[in-house]
């Protein structure tokens, strides 16, 4: 964005906004060392960035600090406690590091305060099963996909764990309707 841009539109990169929206950006093209470095000047600028503490955690579970994603995703948390995508990815940070009781305790409260929330349905469905908690893996899997139809993994995990159930006849279901939507997704790509 060229430098009149940024005046016309309000950006400027020498702000904690400037600096976690960059750093959100990163995060979105899979630069995560960038992502830190940008959302961790918006924090020098900043120290109450809510948002940089969010992105910043994000970017340290993808680069596999978990450790560190968790600090951050705890300040976030004390800033902002309603956003339902603190816990969610709080949530991964302790599923990367084998907490899955707290796992699933951050993906409860982030589908408490956002029950649109697929990707947290899922993930909280794919540790019940881990848990061997299969009835309560169909419940969230059913759930993801009724808010997200076209998710392949929900299908597959909902297969599974309707077949450690014996309901033999869903899981076939199930496992149909993952591979229709791979070949659908293969033959888009």
């Amino acid at each position: 964005m060229t430098p009149i841009l940024k005046r016309l539109f309000g950006i400027s990169t020498h702000t904690a906004a400037g600096s976690d929206d960059r750093g959100r950006r990163h995060l979105l093209v899979g630069d995560y060392p960038s992502a830190v470095a940008d959302c961790t000047e918006a924090l020098h600028l900043e120290p109450h960035c809510a948002g940089a503490y969010l992105h910043r955690g994000i970017a340290h579970v993808e680069l596999g600090e978990a450790e560190r994603a968790l600090e951050d995703f705890d300040a976030a948390a004390r800033l902002d406690v309603n956003d339902a995508r603190v816990y969610l990815h709080r949530g991964r940070a302790h599923d990367e590091l084998g907490n899955i009781s707290r796992a699933i305790a951050d993906y409860t409260v982030a589908i408490e305060l956002d029950s649109a929330l697929a990707e947290a349905r899922l993930l909280r469905g794919i540790d019940h099963e881990e848990c061997g908690e299969y009835d309560l893996a169909v419940v969230d899997l059913t759930e993801a996909i009724r808010l997200y139809p076209h998710d392949v993994d929900a299908f597959r995990c909902r297969a599974l764990a309707n077949r450690k159930l014996g309901h033999v006849a869903a899981a076939e279901a199930d496992d149909r309707r993952a591979d229709e939507l791979s070949s659908h997704d293969h033959a888009a790509a």
